[in-house]
């Protein structure tokens, strides 16, 4: 089964190659595959993105060999939680509203 960010990156590529060569990709094939990744997009709900985002953010912040786990900081989903590990040992927990939030509390706190 292909990823949903795959399959979405596959139909923007058809749609790309239907404009630019018509006839080696019908637009029935691609508007076929643009509503499958658009289906499967509205699957997500918008604290999964969150949780995505600030994971990218706050792994892109914080050096190696920290780890970093993400995970809703509240049960309503609207906070979010930053863990750094180094190994089994939990070094910082932030908690913040947006990646941006996250990541500035990383460099506050001296972690990234």
């Amino acid at each position: 089964m292909m990823h949903l960010v795959d399959s979405a990156r596959g139909a923007l590529k058809l749609y790309a190659l239907h404009l630019r060569h018509p006839g080696t990709v019908s637009a029935d094939q691609a508007q076929a595959a643009g509503q499958d990744a658009l289906t499967r997009l509205d699957l997500l709900h918008s604290s999964d993105l969150a949780l995505a985002e600030a994971y990218a953010a706050a792994r892109a912040a914080v050096p190696a060999p920290y780890t970093v786990a993400v995970a809703p900081g509240n049960a309503q989903g609207k906070n979010l939680m930053v863990m750094v590990l180094d190994g089994p040992h939990l070094i910082q927990t932030v908690f913040g509203n947006s990646p941006q939030g996250i990541v500035e509390l990383l460099r506050i706190k001296g972690v990234a």
